[in-house]
């Protein structure tokens, strides 16, 4: 389980609401396991995008790839043309 699965079992644990943005395949495959109170499943990176930003107040961007990057630089740039005021945050936990 990555660092994703680990906030969203924590949650569950603490009896928080969670909603998971969870890419069909890797539910199709079973290799979500952590409980989660809401699931939206997307096909595709913008597809996830969207649910993200149309759902969040917050984002947080933990460790992770150059997907991860890419997200940061397109809810940055989505909240600066849509004039949203979404906060966003870096965490390193290196």
């Amino acid at each position: 389980m990555g660092i994703m699965g680990s906030v969203a079992t924590s949650t569950y644990v603490k009896r928080s609401s969670f909603l998971g943005i969870i890419a069909r395949v890797f539910k199709e495959n079973a290799q979500c396991r952590p409980k989660i109170d809401k699931e939206l499943p997307f096909w595709s990176i913008p597809k996830r995008l969207a649910l993200m930003f149309n759902n969040a107040d917050v984002f947080i961007a933990l460790p992770g790839s150059f997907d991860t990057l890419e997200e940061i630089f397109c809810i940055t740039s989505w909240s600066s043309f849509f004039k949203y005021k979404k906060l966003i945050g870096l965490l390193n936990v290196t």
